[in-house]
């Protein structure tokens, strides 16, 4: 049986929300348009890490799966005008994954938007209990990227923990 993380999101303002992630059901399919919209964001990986080390853990591994997943969240979001861990398509953080290779036991996603540079929303995850708790757990692989307007992106950062 799969365990899950909580899952936040972050936005420019506002409080966060919590919601579970249920186990892949289906299949998973982008939202038109959606698919290789995000770019990856070794910027952000690269601050997550940072934050790690900074809280003496060990620095999370980049996952081509997770990098997928993130991107298609990060480009849906930007295509679709709106931030969630649902997809416009209904899509949970865990279908994506899945839907991109990685048999996980565990996923939690952080996603966020306006936040103009990597190192800017990892801080502001750092402040969110939630995203600190996500950015800070176990896991062991990361993805991460980024799209829309450079001047107000939109982030999504995909942490898991394979079985």
């Amino acid at each position: 049986m799969m365990t899950f993380a909580s899952l936040l999101a972050l936005g420019a303002c506002g409080a966060p929300h919590m919601q579970e992630v249920t186990p892949p059901a289906g299949t998973f399919r982008p939202a038109p348009g959606a698919e290789g919209q995000g770019r990856p964001a070794p910027a952000l990986i690269a601050a997550v890490n940072a934050a790690r080390q900074a809280e003496g853990l060990a620095e999370l591994a980049v996952s081509p799966a997770a990098n997928r997943a993130a991107q298609v969240q990060a480009g849906d979001m930007a295509t679709a005008g709106f931030m969630d861990h649902t997809g416009s398509d209904g899509s949970t953080p865990g279908e994506r994954l899945t839907a991109a290779g990685l048999d996980w036991c565990i996923v939690a996603e952080n996603v966020g938007y306006g936040y103009p540079t990597a190192a800017a929303v990892v801080e502001g995850w750092l402040r969110s209990p939630g995203h600190r708790r996500n950015l800070l757990s176990e896991t062991t692989l990361v993805g991460a990227a980024t799209a829309g307007p450079k001047a107000r992106p939109y982030w999504s950062a995909v942490f898991a923990q394979p079985c």
